[in-house]
């Protein structure tokens, strides 16, 4: 028994001794992330990116009317602070001031003269008589009541005051040049002060045309008769003056004609697409003037005259023929339908009973 026993020692006393002489197995995971090499950076810091900050929150709609409300009192400002009626003011200040100047040049000599002793002095074609001449002293104060109008809380109308206040303030300057250049006899400062009034009269004219087919009141019917006879005069003007002091391309009675179905023709377009006769209206009176005047002097002249007047009265009648069949259509076309009643005295019937 004893040998046996020493055996069983000295077989575990080897087994001990080759457990110390040889490594631990390693782990072959371990092994194999070794060999791939350092881990990156981002894989280091995975723990710490995982603590982000928190993004800044966009400002919420219950602050907005906060921030927003007191700007906009800053900013805005009072609309009854910009007095539109000073548009209506100032161009009523120029047209009396038109009015003064036509009444000196037309009754005092300036310069030893007078417009009309100007006027007669190159007899043009397209003179008409002087009681033609002087219907400034109506249309000044038909402009006039227009604009004092305007100037009134009850007929004021500020976008189109705005609009049309400066034009007629460069106009009424235009026709002061233009008595000035004929007194002085400055034949092409007087051509452009007479166009320049015609030129910005035209588009007041045109806008008074369109507020009065929108809104068809007294108030915008004095504004298109104000304007429109305004124009229709200072063109007439325009073309005696340029007669007067402009070579004649077509000779005397050829340019005539030719001026005169011009302002027929213009007459012709406001009367039939824009239903407006106050134009046609004017140089009508104009027509019968120079038929009067040359009546004497040119013949020829007159009958032309007269051809025009009748093709101009004409005219302004169909004007105002199709004037009110369309504001009797646009009436009957607001105008609401008449209703089936249904009282007790008014009750559906059978028609078959």
């Amino acid at each position: 028994m004893a040998p046996a026993r020493n055996n069983d020692t000295a077989r575990y006393n080897t087994a001990m001794n080759t457990s110390d002489d040889h490594e631990p197995p390693t782990n072959k995971r371990q092994v194999e992330e070794s060999d791939i090499g350092p881990e990156p950076d981002w894989l280091m810091d995975e723990e710490a990116t995982t603590d982000f900050e928190t993004p800044a929150q966009p400002l919420t709609t219950e602050f907005a009317p906060a921030i927003i409300e007191p700007v906009a009192e800053e900013t805005s400002t009072p609309t009854g602070q910009e007095h539109p009626w000073l548009w209506g003011l100032v161009p009523l200040v120029f047209v009396v001031v038109v009015g003064l100047v036509a009444w000196f040049s037309t009754y005092q000599e300036l310069n030893s003269t007078t417009i009309w002793q100007e006027l007669r002095k190159f007899n043009p074609a397209l003179l008409p008589a002087r009681w033609t001449m002087l219907m400034w002293w109506i249309l000044l104060p038909v402009l006039a009541a227009h604009l004092a109008l305007a100037i009134l809380p009850s007929g004021r109308e500020p976008a189109r005051i705005k609009q049309t206040g400066p034009l007629i303030i460069g106009a009424m300057i235009g026709a002061v040049v233009w008595m000035v250049s004929r007194i002085w006899q400055w034949n092409l400062a007087g051509l452009v002060g007479i166009a320049a009034t015609v030129i910005l009269l035209a588009p007041c004219y045109l806008l008074a045309i369109r507020a009065d087919h929108q809104n068809h009141q007294w108030r915008q019917s004095l504004a298109v008769i104000a304007l429109g006879a305004n124009a229709a005069y200072s063109t007439l003007l325009l073309v005696i003056t340029w007669q007067s002091g402009w070579h004649q391309p077509f000779g005397v009675r050829g340019t005539s004609v030719m001026l005169t179905l011009a302002l027929v023709l213009i007459a012709a377009i406001l009367s039939l697409l824009l239903r407006e006769g106050v134009f046609a209206l004017v140089i009508s009176i104009w027509f019968l003037g120079v038929a009067q005047h040359q009546w004497t002097h040119d013949k020829a002249m007159s009958l032309s005259a007269i051809v025009a007047l009748i093709f101009t009265v004409i005219l302004s009648g169909l004007s105002n023929i199709l004037a009110m069949e369309s504001r009797r259509d646009a009436g009957m076309a607001t105008r609401p339908q008449n209703r089936t009643r249904t009282s007790f005295f008014h009750r559906n019937q059978n028609p078959s009973a």
